[in-house]
């Protein structure tokens, strides 16, 4: 963080006392521990603090210190108001679902990502498009004052870097990152105990739901692209973040692609890329975002069309590089 950065951001928080901290719709690991981080940060310093997102947060994060905290968009008060809005790891105000609205009036906006498609919307932007994750960069915040690092926090840092580097196996994966994991894991964070809480307990109905979506699974562009789909199952013990992952293994695949639908002809799109075919401009067309290697959207429509769209602007990338 630079230092005009820095300053701007530590006097942002040391002249406001009534806080909220939110994150995109369909929060992931990175979300929820960047926004975590800036809670306990926030509480040291003696602030008032709410934590809102508009989405379910995966019962799989109730190991983090704090997470029973963030609440729903509904919790929100109409007579409630708050000096400054710190918005984490959403590239824009409309990935912040219904917590957009609290952006408006007077209130100070604090805006922290790893995006390079973020939009700069905060009266005070801190974007590294370089860093590992979201949380990386809510660290670097918290480390602006004199907080004592406990097991807790180091478990939520931890957890935020691990979640988005993919375990340490996509391109993001630093030496700033690791260097960080290894100093969390010396404040007390437990890598084999973080791992078994994300990745060891998924359950049976998520099985068979990987089971239905891997059964769909179809290829495009000679091999190069792999997609798969999920019909909304409407089952909060369901957990299908990271099912486009695992097309990732599929040797001679470029593009992987994961539809769930959401809604009645609305389908959330998960996209990855192991090569220079860039996904964040696939998702930005399409009104959603994120990196050149991981990116997602949201699009209504039939499944078919979807695809048939998704692969038309897909097949233009493909033929650039």
């Amino acid at each position: 963080m630079d230092t005009r950065t820095a300053a701007a951001i530590k006097r942002c928080i040391e002249e406001h006392s009534t806080f909220l901290i939110t994150s995109h719709i369909n929060p992931d690991g990175d979300a929820i521990s960047s926004a975590l981080i800036l809670l306990h940060l926030l509480l040291h310093l003696g602030k008032s603090c709410r934590v809102v997102i508009d989405d379910l947060i995966p019962k799989k994060f109730d190991y983090l210190d704090g997470v029973e905290e963030i609440k729903a968009f509904e919790s929100l008060r109409e007579d409630e108001d708050f000096d400054c809005v710190i918005s984490v790891d959403a590239s824009s105000p409309d990935r912040l679902g219904r917590v957009r609205s609290c952006l408006q009036g007077e209130r100070a906006v604090i805006n922290i990502d790893h995006h390079a498609s973020n939009s700069l919307y905060g009266g005070c932007n801190y974007i590294d498009a370089g860093a590992s994750s979201t949380a990386e960069l809510a660290y670097a915040v918290l480390s602006l004052w004199p907080v004592p690092v406990t097991p807790e926090i180091a478990t939520i840092v931890y957890s935020g870097v691990i979640c988005d580097t993919g375990r340490f196996l996509f391109p993001n994966t630093t030496a700033e990152a690791l260097d960080l994991c290894s100093r969390m894991v010396e404040k007390g964070a437990a890598p084999s105990e973080i791992a078994g809480y994300l990745y060891h307990r998924n359950s049976r109905n998520t099985i068979h739901a990987l089971a239905a979506a891997l059964s769909t699974l179809e290829f495009f562009f000679d091999g190069s692209v792999a997609c798969i789909h999920l019909h909304n199952m409407m089952d909060d013990d369901i957990d299908t973040e990271g099912f486009v992952d695992h097309l990732l293994s599929i040797e001679g695949t470029e593009v992987q692609i994961f539809m769930i639908e959401r809604d009645a002809n609305e389908y959330r799109i998960s996209m990855r890329s192991k090569s220079n075919i860039d996904v964040n401009e696939v998702a930005r067309h399409f009104g959603g975002g994120g990196h050149m290697r991981a990116a997602g959207c949201v699009v209504k429509g039939s499944r078919d069309t979807i695809k048939e769209r998704l692969l038309q602007v897909l097949g233009e990338q493909i033929c650039t590089v």
